[in-house]
């Protein structure tokens, strides 16, 4: 007997030395009774309904019902609530609560809950949300909620996924490194306090959506790897906090909408199998998007993005089309994109103004690369140094306040900088640039000499109407027309002008350049020096070549003048002329301009000489050729003589030889052997015994030592006894004998072109 009432004895002496601890056992007990039993019933757990009031607002922590006893939760109760091993079958619709206060951390890590959900909505947690390490076999929720801490999941796996929406609010960080979530990560209309770290975390197939978002933290993305889509909109960045998915990988698309940066964007080396879109996108002073090295699958949309720091694409690759619309670059953002491949079109849609310059060395973009009314700010370049462009350069109308480099770049269609204009500082650069098809330079402004050697253009290089203060185009090359004017449509003419900002004379440098064809005006050489020495073209006239500009109507004084625009003499400029007039069937011309040629040698033989005073026509700043009076005589003999055998010029010989005929035939006339004997005693009154004709005759074969006429007039001359000359006579026909033979040297080296030059 005693024995069986010793269980009632324990009891009643429990109760009678501790009413106040059995008390609050079993409020603890009731209150896990019924919010089992709530969950049983699949109804939420609704602290409200438990209070008797309406839903608090979990912001207001200074309403006093939310201190009620009624609405509190002890921490140690809920984590053994949801421990519970058979929790999935007691509740099967999951486990809601609803305006529940919990005072203190509420520790899960390495709880497995089995749940189908875990919410807490319009509640109140005063501390740490802990997770690590845990398993939620479905969704956790966090709706309408505060929390003064953390909410740290980080190593948890969650089946289907983490929900934090409603104007919900983490003070500390959100924390989900290496977190894998099955199905889908989404806040909206939240506020993360602390930021969120989620580096190397894993989300499923229906992916990451950020909408409405306040961070006044870090959001770091590291390395994580999302299935589906990632979406952030509307969202902010606050306290200059920045949002880092640097190596991360997304298998969907990326996009970022209407959303406020204070802090630097790092996209590094990030990859994302669909395409990347940033649209309505601000960025805070003097913050940037880094995207180096980011990675599509399809393409880049950016459209009404202001970039204030500035954007980095270097070393990324766009497989299609990167297009940007209503971007701006403010003072010092520079576009930084050196070494990106796009597999399509770089595209700005309108116009844009790049405050910090434009880098894009070594890009290689499969089609067209396409900036109109582009503006670069004072001071900043645009470097394209080897470019890769598979389809066309089109930069119409830009402004560059900076240098311009475009060297070794290669474009296979066509280059389009008709109407752009240079500042006066502006250097434009386009060494062993290769166009693979026309480039239009047409209407430029460009007050700086333009570094073009070793330029290469497949068709034609059209500098019709443009303003230049030089260009250097040595070693260059142009398979169609090199064009400097022109009749385009409407009957418009247009012609390139020279002028330099400081007033120095520019100067055109086309040594060793070659053309397919030269189409000009009249006019589009004033102002300028040439360097013409190794210029080759093809053909005089192209494509624009009508009324004016038909270079076939030009004069030969035209043409001395043109290249005497060049004031280092060489040979070849007149020569190359001269073939070329020739070919088109301008003999005639052809000769004056080789002519001209020779003639210019021959003064510039003088022009280095102390007694030599040259023209202004020849003054040059160049260093003077040496004093070569006896080169000078020499071209003088040739060009007096034979004209220096070249063309109709070579005649003069004739003309000399009639003259020292002439002047034979006035010698002759007066000798004993044609006057005869009686002269000598009546003078006048005796016979002619030889005819003038028959002087005329004797004088000819006397000058042209290597013809003979008639024997008869070799042997008057070979009067040994002094009977038919006067000694005086003798001498003269010697000296027009030696003429003759000099005659007869230049006539040959004429002939055999030894005196062309």
């Amino acid at each position: 007997m005693y024995l069986a009432r010793l269980p009632l004895l324990l009891l009643v002496l429990f109760a009678a030395a501790g009413p106040a601890l059995g008390a609050a056992s079993s409020d603890k007990s009731t209150l896990a009774s019924w919010i089992l039993a709530q969950i049983r019933a699949g109804k939420d757990v609704d602290f409200n309904e438990r209070c008797g009031t309406d839903k608090l607002d979990p912001h207001s922590t200074d309403d006093p019902r939310w201190a009620a006893n009624c609405r509190s939760v002890d921490p140690d109760i809920l984590r053994a609530l949801l421990a519970r091993p058979g929790l999935a079958e007691s509740a099967p619709h999951g486990v809601h609560l609803r305006g529940v206060r919990i005072d203190g951390t509420l520790n899960l890590d390495d709880v497995q809950i089995t749940a189908a959900e875990f919410t807490l909505t319009d509640s109140s947690l005063a501390g740490d949300l802990i997770l690590t390490s845990a398993r939620l076999n479905g969704w956790l929720i966090i709706d309408d909620t505060v929390i003064t801490g953390r909410l740290n999941a980080a190593t948890a796996l969650i089946d289907r996924g983490l929900v934090i929406e409603r104007k919900a609010a983490i003070g500390g960080e959100l924390e989900l490194m290496q977190t894998v979530i099955g199905d889908s990560l989404a806040m909206a209309d939240a506020t993360l306090t602390g930021g969120m770290n989620a580096i190397e975390m894993q989300v499923g197939s229906s992916g990451l959506a950020i909408q409405d978002v306040e961070f006044d933290g870090d959001v770091v993305l590291a390395a994580s790897k999302i299935q589906g889509a990632v979406a952030i909109v509307g969202s902010k960045f606050k306290a200059g906090k920045l949002l880092n998915a640097s190596q991360a990988q997304f298998d969907s698309f990326f996009t970022v909408l209407n959303s406020e940066f204070s802090g630097d964007v790092a996209f590094l080396f990030m990859k994302v199998s669909g395409s990347v879109a940033l649209v309505g996108v601000t960025f805070a002073s003097g913050k940037r998007l880094n995207a180096g090295g980011l990675r599509t699958g399809t393409g880049m949309a950016v459209e009404n993005v202001e970039f204030d720091g500035g954007v980095s694409l270097d070393s990324a690759d766009i497989h299609d089309h990167l297009v940007m619309s209503g971007v701006k670059f403010p003072a010092g953002a520079q576009f930084i994109a050196s070494g990106i491949q796009i597999g399509g079109t770089l595209r700005f849609a309108t116009q844009t103004d790049f405050g910090g310059g434009v880098f894009l060395a070594n890009a290689s973009i499969g089609r067209d690369l396409t900036m109109p009314d582009s503006r670069v700010a004072p001071g900043m370049k645009f470097n394209a140094v080897d470019a890769q462009i598979g389809g066309n350069f089109l930069l119409g109308k830009a402004e560059f306040g900076g240098d311009v480099a475009l060297d070794r770049a290669n474009v296979r269609g066509q280059v389009n900088l008709e109407g752009a204009k240079f500042s006066p500082d502006a250097v434009l650069s386009v060494e062993n640039l290769h166009v693979g098809q026309d480039f239009y330079f047409r209407y430029v402004e460009s007050t700086r000499p333009i570094n073009a050697i070793s330029l290469s253009v497949g068709g034609s290089f059209d500098l019709s109407g443009s303003t230049l203060g030089g260009i250097d185009l040595s070693g260059a090359s142009v398979g169609g027309d090199l064009r400097l004017g022109g009749t385009y449509s409407g009957g418009k003419e247009a012609w390139t002008k020279w002028a330099a900002p400081d007033g120095a004379r520019p100067q055109a440098m086309l040594r060793n350049t070659r053309v397919g064809n030269l189409q000009d005006d009249s006019r589009s050489w004033d102002g300028a020096d040439l360097v013409l020495e190794g210029f080759i073209y093809g053909h005089l006239g192209g494509v624009a070549g009508v009324n004016r500009q038909d270079m076939r109507y030009r004069s030969v004084k035209w043409w001395r003048n043109w290249l005497r625009h060049d004031p280092v003499y060489s040979p070849q400029p007149y020569t190359q002329l001269a073939s070329v007039l020739a070919a088109s069937g301008n003999s005639e011309a052809a000769s004056k301009i080789r002519y001209a040629g020779r003639e210019r040698q021959r003064t510039e033989l003088l022009r280095g000489c102390a007694f030599w005073h040259p023209t202004a026509a020849t003054a040059t700043t160049a260093p003077p050729p040496p004093c070569d009076p006896a080169g000078w005589l020499g071209l003088s003999v040739l060009q007096v003589t034979v004209g220096y055998g070249i063309g109709s010029y070579t005649f003069r010989a004739v003309l000399w030889t009639l003259g020292l005929t002439v002047a034979g035939t006035i010698i002759l006339a007066f000798a004993p052997g044609v006057r005869g004997s009686a002269y000598l005693v009546d003078r006048g009154r005796a016979p002619r015994q030889k005819p003038l004709l028959w002087c005329f005759g004797a004088a000819l074969n006397h000058v042209l030592p290597v013809v003979t006429l008639n024997p008869e007039f070799n042997d008057f001359f070979n009067d040994s006894k002094r009977e038919r000359l006067y000694a005086w006579q003798q001498v003269a026909f010697a000296i027009l004998a030696l003429c003759g033979w000099a005659l007869s040297f230049f006539v040959i080296a004429a002939l055999s072109g030894l005196t062309q030059g």
